[in-house]
Protein backbone atom coordinates (compact mmCIF):
# COMPACT_ATOMS: atom_id res chain seq x y z
CA UNK A 1 0.00 0.00 0.00
CA UNK A 2 1.28 3.49 -0.78
CA UNK A 3 2.33 5.69 2.12
CA UNK A 4 1.19 9.18 3.03
CA UNK A 5 4.30 10.54 1.34
CA UNK A 6 3.68 8.56 -1.84
CA UNK A 7 0.08 9.75 -1.96
CA UNK A 8 1.01 13.41 -1.44
CA UNK A 9 3.70 13.09 -4.11
CA UNK A 10 1.12 11.59 -6.50
CA UNK A 11 -1.39 14.32 -5.66
CA UNK A 12 1.22 16.96 -6.54
CA UNK A 13 2.09 15.04 -9.71
CA UNK A 14 -1.58 14.95 -10.73
CA UNK A 15 -1.86 18.70 -10.09
CA UNK A 16 1.18 19.32 -12.28
CA UNK A 17 -0.53 17.26 -14.99
CA UNK A 18 -3.91 18.96 -15.02
CA UNK A 19 -2.58 22.45 -14.42
CA UNK A 20 -0.22 22.11 -17.39
CA UNK A 21 -3.24 22.55 -19.67
CA UNK A 22 -4.43 26.03 -20.60
CA UNK A 23 -8.13 25.62 -19.82
CA UNK A 24 -9.00 28.48 -22.17
CA UNK A 25 -7.56 26.70 -25.22
CA UNK A 26 -7.19 22.97 -24.60
CA UNK A 27 -9.51 20.44 -26.16
CA UNK A 28 -8.79 18.08 -23.25
CA UNK A 29 -10.92 19.56 -20.47
CA UNK A 30 -12.24 16.06 -19.76
CA UNK A 31 -8.71 15.05 -18.76
CA UNK A 32 -8.30 18.19 -16.69
CA UNK A 33 -11.45 17.25 -14.75
CA UNK A 34 -10.22 13.68 -14.34
CA UNK A 35 -6.81 14.88 -13.18
CA UNK A 36 -8.43 17.18 -10.64
CA UNK A 37 -10.46 14.30 -9.23
CA UNK A 38 -7.45 12.02 -8.96
CA UNK A 39 -5.48 14.72 -7.21
CA UNK A 40 -8.27 14.69 -4.65
CA UNK A 41 -8.16 10.90 -4.42
CA UNK A 42 -4.52 11.00 -3.40
CA UNK A 43 -5.01 13.78 -0.83
CA UNK A 44 -7.77 11.73 0.78
CA UNK A 45 -5.70 8.54 0.64
CA UNK A 46 -2.77 10.34 2.29
CA UNK A 47 -5.05 11.21 5.20
CA UNK A 48 -6.45 7.69 5.34
CA UNK A 49 -2.93 6.23 5.42
CA UNK A 50 -2.05 8.08 8.62
CA UNK A 51 -5.10 6.38 10.13
CA UNK A 52 -4.08 2.93 8.91
CA UNK A 53 -6.75 2.83 6.21
CA UNK A 54 -6.43 2.16 2.49
CA UNK A 55 -9.14 2.12 -0.15
CA UNK A 56 -9.29 -0.48 -2.87
CA UNK A 57 -11.88 1.41 -4.89
CA UNK A 58 -14.00 4.55 -4.94
CA UNK A 59 -16.85 2.97 -2.96
CA UNK A 60 -14.50 1.88 -0.17
CA UNK A 61 -12.91 5.33 -0.12
CA UNK A 62 -16.28 6.97 0.59
CA UNK A 63 -16.93 4.43 3.34
CA UNK A 64 -13.51 5.19 4.82
CA UNK A 65 -14.14 8.93 4.60
CA UNK A 66 -17.43 8.53 6.47
CA UNK A 67 -15.61 6.54 9.15
CA UNK A 68 -13.58 9.68 9.88
CA UNK A 69 -16.50 12.05 9.51
CA UNK A 70 -15.24 14.48 12.15
CA UNK A 71 -12.22 15.24 9.94
CA UNK A 72 -13.86 14.61 6.57
CA UNK A 73 -17.20 16.39 7.10
CA UNK A 74 -15.87 19.65 5.61
CA UNK A 75 -14.87 18.04 2.30
CA UNK A 76 -16.88 14.87 1.72
CA UNK A 77 -19.55 16.62 -0.35
CA UNK A 78 -16.88 18.45 -2.35
CA UNK A 79 -15.03 15.21 -2.97
CA UNK A 80 -18.24 13.59 -4.18
CA UNK A 81 -18.79 16.50 -6.59
CA UNK A 82 -15.33 15.93 -8.09
CA UNK A 83 -16.06 12.21 -8.38
CA UNK A 84 -19.36 12.86 -10.14
CA UNK A 85 -17.86 15.42 -12.50
CA UNK A 86 -15.03 13.05 -13.36
CA UNK A 87 -17.57 10.34 -14.14
CA UNK A 88 -19.51 12.84 -16.25
CA UNK A 89 -16.34 13.60 -18.19
CA UNK A 90 -15.35 9.95 -18.62
CA UNK A 91 -18.65 8.19 -19.16
CA UNK A 92 -21.24 10.78 -20.19
CA UNK A 93 -18.97 12.76 -22.55
CA UNK A 94 -20.03 15.95 -20.77
CA UNK A 95 -18.40 19.02 -22.29
CA UNK A 96 -16.99 21.28 -19.60
CA UNK A 97 -16.31 24.95 -20.18
CA UNK A 98 -13.17 26.75 -19.05
CA UNK A 99 -15.34 28.59 -16.51
CA UNK A 100 -16.59 25.27 -15.10
CA UNK A 101 -12.99 24.35 -14.38
CA UNK A 102 -11.74 27.70 -13.11
CA UNK A 103 -14.77 28.84 -11.16
CA UNK A 104 -16.18 25.55 -9.86
CA UNK A 105 -13.68 22.69 -9.78
CA UNK A 106 -10.37 24.41 -8.98
CA UNK A 107 -11.78 26.01 -5.80
CA UNK A 108 -13.08 22.59 -4.74
CA UNK A 109 -9.75 20.80 -5.20
CA UNK A 110 -7.94 23.66 -3.49
CA UNK A 111 -10.30 23.35 -0.52
CA UNK A 112 -9.71 19.58 -0.33
CA UNK A 113 -5.94 19.96 -0.64
CA UNK A 114 -5.76 22.66 2.03
CA UNK A 115 -8.05 20.78 4.39
CA UNK A 116 -6.08 17.56 4.13
CA UNK A 117 -2.72 19.31 4.41
CA UNK A 118 -3.92 20.82 7.70
CA UNK A 119 -4.76 17.32 8.96
CA UNK A 120 -1.46 15.70 7.97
Amino acid sequence: MPTKHEHTTQAKHNRAFWSSYNVRSTQFLDWVVTGIFYEGVHWVEAYLDINGEHSGDHKQRLINMRRYSSDMRAIIRDFDILKQESENARYSCYKFSPNDISNDLVPIIDKIKNHIQNLL
